[in-house]
């Protein structure tokens, strides 16, 4: 159902007279106070995109397995959550959604909307975060929210490759510390840019180096858990593809149990520098590491 208005009521009574509905989408869609799917059971799918849904009072889904949170939201004053109440049996969820940067407040909206489904969400093994989820992440770690992820095993990040994405993939690992498969989908979308505050700013511009250093820290799925690495989709200009050297080189510096990295990368010809070429060469030690013993496959597509 997409741009219409509904009650409780009519809500329920769509789901009570269909009861092999699998699959429930509302885009932009306002008036409910309540989405309970408590008394069926082949309601598998709950995908929530765009509109108001913040003022939402109860989320009921015991028998949900996927969820998504995605498009543009405008939350009522005083209601920066969805209310999700009883999740338990999801498998994944997806979290990419955006407010309006003109919206007042929109910078805290974002972070405690965020904020509040990630708690919900704590026990679920595959999460897919969005490029402006994947922006407040690092606004949270640098608050010293606590591990927002800490059972999550599979990761897919959709966001573009760039200076700005660097440290918040390294905190998304940093703050997923069971994980053993990473996806990570490049795009060439233009992100949302929420505001910064002077000392988000300084730091989220740093470089290479800085990056690296960030891997000597408390990055337990790198040395424990982590097997699985795909990075794929469009990449960037020359200044991308030294971002997406960077990514790779962080990764591959402490993964002692990987099994399996998969790099497929689309980029133009004349945008392809000697550096990310040598990423071939790159793995190819890497794989011939002694330390290495379980890596069985290595892929490199530029």
């Amino acid at each position: 159902m997409e741009d219409v208005e509904l009650s409780d009521d009519i809500l329920g009574r769509i789901l009570r007279g269909s009861p092999v509905l699998e699959s429930l989408e509302l885009r932009g869609c306002w008036g409910m106070k309540n989405i309970v799917i408590d008394s069926s059971t082949s309601v598998k799918d709950l995908l929530l995109i765009g509109g108001s849904f913040s003022n939402l009072e109860k989320t009921r889904a015991p028998h949900l397995l996927s969820l998504c949170v995605s498009g543009t939201w405008y939350p009522l004053k005083g209601r920066e959550d969805i209310s999700l109440d009883n999740v338990s049996s999801l498998a994944e969820a997806k979290l990419d959604f955006v407010i309006p940067t003109g919206w007042p407040v929109a910078k805290r909206m974002c972070r405690d909307l965020l904020k509040e489904l990630l708690e919900k969400l704590r026990g679920v093994p595959t999460i897919t975060i969005g490029g402006c989820c994947l922006q407040i992440m690092s606004h949270l770690e640098m608050e010293g929210v606590p591990s927002p992820l800490p059972k999550c095993q599979n990761l897919i990040l959709e966001a573009p490759v760039s200076q700005l994405n660097l440290p918040e993939i390294a905190y998304m690992l940093r703050s997923s510390q069971c994980l053993e498969k990473l996806f990570i989908h490049l795009t060439n979308l233009p992100r949302s840019k929420l505001e910064l505050d002077e000392e988000s700013e300084d730091r989220v511009n740093f470089d290479e180096e800085e990056l690296l250093c960030l891997r000597k820290g408390n990055l337990e799925c790198l040395a424990e858990h982590l097997k699985r690495v795909e990075i794929s989709g469009i990449g960037a200009d020359r200044f991308g593809s030294n971002h997406l050297l960077a990514l790779i080189k962080f990764l591959l510096g402490d993964a002692l149990v990987l099994e399996k990295l998969v790099i497929e990368v689309k980029l133009a010809t004349h945008f392809v520098p000697c550096k990310l070429l040598g990423a071939k060469k790159m793995c190819s030690d890497f794989e011939k590491r002694p330390k290495m013993p379980r890596l069985s496959s290595i892929g490199v597509l530029v």
